[in-house]
């Protein structure tokens, strides 16, 4: 039997006016009125609107290893999405079961703009159904999608009956997942309230099916941005054709780039642009943790026909996976080929076998993980490995003080020993790997150094900062993945729901 965790931070969307709600959080009844309405028509079509992806870079202090991002997106947006919605349903409360499991692959042979009815349905699925399975409808339409949105696109993708979709209902499915752009015209929603009131998510625009070979496959589906009150977002989808050979997932999801697209959108991660913006120093435990959904009512020719919601999310904002995205001074030696690779978080460092290091009773707040710490606790620890270092300071401290000012760290000695295991990437219960020191004696400025993020980034090593839970942890090994926003061109910080899979007899 498989124990599944999730050891993610699932946030809050941040008061209007008020950017500290992730470290110093007060009692807050969110607005449920609509904000905003966005006319779509000849001028701007429901593909730009829903395909809208912008990030703004700043500076956290004048170190160029604290180049930040603020990026927003749409509750739909032009990559691979779910759908969750309904009374007290949202991708906050999802439970982790739902997203994890057995996959069966119904192929259907279907054309542009035609629904799939009942009948062609119950064909295709040939008794391949079971009791708790997840869907995967294949149509191969996503195979024909452009890189830049195109409104053609969203019109021509085929859909799902009701009548369809009433019939996967009744065989007590988890959820549906499809290559379709969306199972229904949009405007309509019919066919996903009927999944979403049954408890039953909806992933829509998968990727690479064609990958798959065989009529089954083990699914997870990740919530890189599982805010509180979301109706979906983007998510980030991995298969694996047996669960027990992690050597080879296949990645079922549309990258995201930024859209429209900027002049940053360069071909090489070290082009990004050094951002005039500095948010002052004494502010970094809260400006790297800036979070906010805003709803938004979709109006053509003066009618609603849709619901929606931007996400802005920034560097820490909930749990997330760090890798080298510049070195403009040569200072950490960093190469060309690492920084190229890291312009989307390489997938073979996403999924893999997991060792946990328990610390607790070494390291605590503004303490130290000296090498010493390592080998009584860590000979465990195998090549390919994700290491999990568990200290219990976000079980505790997630409130308490911003991050950098409370965190403990490792000394350089301590990373470069965790390096040289070769392991596959890093997960820490603690905002950071970085103990920060005062400038002065004087004063709240304090100073981090990121010598410790590229003794691992240098050796391919991504790090996950504010993983949660691992106390729930039994086991010293197990499966791991680091389900991130499949964000191109993101520097610093990619949002990421972590998981760990236990195996119990």
């Amino acid at each position: 039997m498989q124990r599944i965790l999730n050891l993610s931070f699932c946030a809050s969307s941040m008061p209007e006016g008020y950017g500290r709600w992730t470290v110093k959080p007060r009692h807050w009844v969110p607005n449920e009125s609509t904000m905003l309405q966005e006319p779509i028509g000849k001028d701007r079509s429901l593909a730009d609107l829903l395909a809208y992806y912008y990030i703004r870079y700043y500076r956290i202090g004048p170190f160029y290893g604290e180049i930040f991002n603020l990026g927003t997106l749409t509750s739909k947006p032009y990559g691979t999405y779910i759908t969750y919605t309904g009374k007290n349903r949202h991708l906050g409360n999802l439970p982790i079961t739902r997203q994890f499991g057995r996959a069966v692959v119904i192929d259907l042979q279907v054309g542009e703009r035609e629904a799939v009815t009942e009948t062609k349905l119950k064909e295709a699925a040939s008794a391949k159904i079971k009791k708790g399975d997840i869907v995967i409808l294949r149509t191969n339409y996503s195979a024909c999608r452009p890189q830049q949105p195109s409104q053609k696109y969203f019109e021509d993708s085929p859909v799902l009956s009701f009548e369809a979709a009433a019939w996967l209902v009744g065989q007590n499915i988890k959820m549906v997942t499809t290559d379709m752009r969306s199972i229904e015209s949009y405007g309509e929603n019919s066919v996903h309230s009927l999944f979403n009131t049954a408890g039953i998510p909806v992933v829509e625009d998968l990727a690479n099916l064609s990958l798959i070979k065989t009529s089954s496959v083990y699914l997870m589906v990740g919530a890189p941005l599982p805010i509180f009150g979301a109706p979906g977002g983007p998510v980030r989808v991995i298969a694996f054709e047996d669960i027990n050979d992690l050597q080879k997932p296949l990645d079922l999801t549309h990258p995201l780039y930024t859209y429209p697209e900027p002049e940053s959108n360069s071909p090489y991660a070290w082009e990004l642009p050094i951002p005039d913006r500095i948010e002052p120093r004494e502010y970094h435990g809260d400006a790297a943790k800036w979070q906010r959904m805003t709803p938004f009512q979709v109006v053509q020719s003066g009618k609603v026909i849709g619901q929606e919601a931007y996400f802005t999310y920034s560097h820490g904002s909930t749990t997330h996976v760090e890798g080298p995205y510049l070195d403009p001074l040569g200072e950490y030696g960093t190469s060309d080929e690492i920084l190229r690779r890291y312009k989307r978080m390489p997938f073979d460092r996403l999924v893999g076998p997991a060792a946990l290091i328990d610390l607790r009773e070494y390291v605590g707040a503004r303490q130290l993980v000296h090498v010493q710490h390592l080998k009584k606790k860590a000979a465990h620890v195998r090549e390919g490995d994700i290491a999990f270092i568990r200290t219990g300071f976000n079980d505790w401290y997630l409130y308490g003080g911003g991050g950098g000012e409370t965190t403990p760290g490792l000394t350089p000695e301590a990373a470069e020993w965790l390096a040289e295991r070769k392991i596959r990437a890093l997960a820490f219960d603690m905002p950071s790997i970085e103990r920060s020191e005062p400038l002065s004696t004087v004063g709240q400025i304090r100073f981090t150094s990121n010598e410790n993020h590229y003794i691992m980034h240098n050796a391919d090593i991504p790090v996950v900062d504010w993983g949660i839970n691992f106390s729930f942890l039994r086991k010293d090994r197990f499966i791991a993945a680091i389900l991130a926003l499949p964000a191109v061109n993101q520097p610093s910080a990619v949002p990421a729901q972590l998981i760990a899979i236990e195996n119990w007899d």
